[in-house]
């Protein structure tokens, strides 16, 4: 006789389908392809115009700990922050300082931050080598790009009560890799989010003068 699959069983089997359906979505070439290539557009874009656009931008190099262009050869932020001046909203890339003081897209872009001009959003693209490259080689490469999109409105309600923190309403999330707590349910969650993130922040770029 064929044993019969308990309800437990079953629901067990159906949800350990579905995690490694989503994590084959996750590290599959197809995503990770369209996402580094969109966000080396739009990194090439801050590079170039960035400056003109929303005003000053510094470099910190994550090796040396320094804030600042001339001989800071390396890996590290080329980012704008309000405090500088010019527009309000921080963007940033992790990117390659040469020696000249000059950001070389070339060399790759690492990840990229954008806070979305009149709204509470922000959208951040981590590459699966950022931590690899910018802060330490120990650090393993993850499987795939993450991909945030963090309300700070919400944030801003709960900093105070942790009890009250709900990460599903804080944070709208694609990691990397297997660790998928709290993100997303399902494949076609995982592209909504990777989908509404890049047009967020292509949108939010343009808003800025940095994009056409």
């Amino acid at each position: 006789m064929t044993p019969t699959e308990s309800p437990y069983d079953k629901k067990l089997r159906e949800q350990q389908a579905n995690e490694t359906a989503i994590f084959e979505y996750v590290s599959g070439s197809e995503r990770n392809d369209k996402i580094a290539k969109a966000v080396e557009s739009m990194g090439k874009d801050i590079i170039k115009n960035g400056q003109n656009a929303v005003g000053y931008f510094d470099f910190y190099n994550t090796d040396t700990g320094k804030w600042k262009f001339e001989n800071n050869q390396g890996w590290g932020w080329y980012q704008h922050n309000p405090q500088y001046g010019g527009k309000k909203e921080q963007v940033s890339v992790g990117a390659y300082q040469m020696k000249s003081g000059k950001i070389d897209p070339k060399k790759g872009i690492m990840s990229l931050y954008v806070e979305v001009p009149n709204t509470p959003y922000t959208v951040e693209f981590t590459s699966p080598d950022h931590a690899h490259t910018l802060l330490d080689d120990k650090f393993d490469k993850e499987e795939g790009w993450d991909v945030v999109i963090l309300d700070t409105r919400e944030l801003a309600k709960k900093k105070n009560d942790y009890n009250k923190n709900d990460y599903n309403k804080l944070y709208e999330q694609v990691n990397g890799s297997r660790y998928q707590l709290g993100s997303v349910g399902s494949v076609d969650d995982a592209r909504l989010i990777d989908r509404k993130a890049l047009g967020m922040a292509q949108k939010a770029l343009r808003d800025l003068g940095i994009s056409k």
